[in-house]
């Protein structure tokens, strides 16, 4: 049976926060937690768990790629990056182990409760920032496919980043909807609530240009 670690970055939102670890505990072979310098409270619910603790913010896509060190050098068959502000519905995660689908040619994104339509682009270039990193699923190999998000970016396109990596490579995007994931009160997303997200979005889309053509290396 396929050994599932999940990664979740954590800054914001405790109410999220403890929703999201909790639904995913009970399911998944390993949780790893990274602590992006995130508020007491949410200190005070990840205490004891298996962290990984930033003493700044460094930001969401700098996070993933902490996540996906860690799975490279465990025994786990598939990552999970996982937002912290979903809920993964009971039974999930054995679904993604016993479901008879081509992992190693499949990008798996559930589609979320109550969220906005998910259409992901044709192409890298056709919604930048706007591919929706909800959940991604990851084996080994896609996952040595897509490391390192380059430096620089923050908080875009680290999404757009694994996609059209893995797309050069023939993966294919699925997302199964029976795979289903609840989006915990969108309008309260950590990003949002970071200081000047608006600037900092800008910067990564000017590094997004400087970077987008490795893709196809």
């Amino acid at each position: 049976m396929r050994s599932i670690l999940v990664g979740i970055p954590v800054i914001y939102c405790e109410d999220c926060v403890y929703q999201c670890i909790n639904s995913v505990e009970s399911q998944a072979d390993e949780v790893f937690i990274i602590d992006n310098n995130s508020t007491t409270a949410i200190k005070e619910i990840i205490s004891g768990k298996n962290v990984l603790t930033n003493s700044t913010n460094v930001f969401v896509n700098p996070a993933w790629n902490q996540i996906m060190e860690k799975f490279l050098t465990s025994a786990h068959d598939y990552l999970i990056i996982l937002n912290s502000d979903l809920v993964l519905k009971p039974g999930i995660l054995n679904k993604i182990r016993e479901t008879d689908i081509d992992y190693e040619k499949t990008i798996m994104l559930p589609n979320p409760v109550n969220e906005f339509s998910v259409n992901p682009p044709n192409t890298v270039n056709e919604i930048p920032g706007g591919f929706p990193g909800i959940m991604i699923v990851l084996s080994k190999e896609m996952c040595k496919a897509v490391y390192p998000i380059p430096t620089g970016l923050k908080l875009w396109f680290g999404d757009d980043w694994i996609f059209g990596k893995l797309k050069n490579l023939n993966y294919a995007l699925n997302i199964y909807s029976e795979m289903e994931v609840i989006h915990i009160n969108g309008g309260s997303r950590s990003i949002f609530n970071l200081p000047n997200y608006t600037d900092i979005i800008e910067e990564d889309k000017v590094i997004w240009e400087t970077v987008k053509h490795l893709i196809n290396i």
